[in-house]
């Protein structure tokens, strides 16, 4: 199904509808487009420009990261559904943030069309310093920001005045030292959306996989207890989050990829294994996953083990 391009009421600009909302009768036909529709409605953020980094159809799902939940910005929103994975699911020390969007629930075997977006927003970030110690010659300082629309005066300090508490009691404090400052930025984030694909769901050429490695080191001065390594040169896209212990001992890589039909991820794990033998051990998986690994590491653990 095809999208619609609309011109903006305001600004003149084209913009593209979702053809299945604007068909239905008790929807009204969108006028603005995303930008002025943020500036409209105060909104925290205004959008600046959306770029599709990637676009595949014909993908096949064989995982998710999580469940989908449904998701609506505001009331005037019409309905979606979207699943967040961030790296500090894994542990304190963490990048990255999955955000995956979609008009519906997809579930494991459907097929659907995969856009990766890059979007950038206009922001205006107010950043204060609250002192946390009560000495008058070095006092240590704690940075506090808070982002509101764009589009509001610069009196700030009344936007964070809707927050109230301590929150505002600090940025009066600060903005009557000099310690306020506020300035208008750009923030870049990316996100995934799945939609329906442009083929018929048979004809679907590719796989979409999530795959969470872990590594563990131990502390014994053996090195790596077990390390598990990706291979995705044979992936036609892939994104990344991580996250672990703070001390390094653990850490786990979530994955999202699509790989061609016919070609295969490969996971590797090495290390000395659990229990009383510390013999050193291999082992080898492929996804999408045909069949159980050949060998299992020595020293105990279990195939369950292994795919976390």
């Amino acid at each position: 199904m095809l999208n619609l391009i609309q011109i903006c009421k305001e600004c003149g600009k084209e913009f593209e509808v979702f053809a299945k909302y604007r068909r239905q009768r008790h929807v009204m036909a969108q006028e603005y487009c995303p930008a002025c529709n943020d500036r409209r409605q105060r909104r925290p953020a205004v959008i600046v420009e959306r770029e599709c980094l990637a676009l595949i159809d014909g993908v096949r799902i064989e995982s998710l990261p999580s469940e989908w939940e449904e998701f609506q910005a505001t009331t005037r929103d019409y309905p979606s559904w979207r699943m967040i994975r961030r790296g500090d699911w894994y542990g304190d020390a963490w990048e990255g943030v999955l955000l995956i969007h979609a008009t519906r629930k997809f579930v494991v075997g459907e097929a659907c069309r995969l856009r990766h977006m890059r979007a950038t927003r206009r922001v205006k970030r107010a950043t204060w310093t609250r002192p946390t110690s009560g000495l008058s010659d070095a006092p240590a300082y704690v940075t506090h920001s808070y982002d509101f629309p764009p589009t509001t005066p610069d009196e700030a300090i009344f936007e964070v005045a809707r927050q109230g508490g301590t929150l505002y009691a600090s940025a009066t404090a600060a903005l009557a030292e000099g310690r306020f400052t506020v300035e208008e930025i750009g923030v870049e984030n990316e996100y995934v959306v799945l939609e329906q694909p442009r083929m018929f769901p048979d004809d679907a050429t590719h796989t979409l996989i999530w795959l969470e490695v872990e590594s563990k080191y131990t502390l014994k001065g053996l090195g790596a207890q077990y390390k598990r390594s990706v291979d995705l040169s044979r992936a036609d896209w892939h994104m990344e989050i991580r996250g672990g212990l703070r001390s390094g001992r653990r850490s786990t890589r979530g994955i999202l990829a699509v790989v061609p039909d016919g070609e295969k991820i490969i996971v590797q794990s090495a290390g000395h294994g659990g229990g009383g033998d510390p013999e050193p051990y291999t082992w080898t998986a492929e996804y999408p996953m045909t069949a159980e690994p050949a060998a299992l590491p020595q020293g105990g653990g279990s195939l369950f083990d292994l795919l976390d």
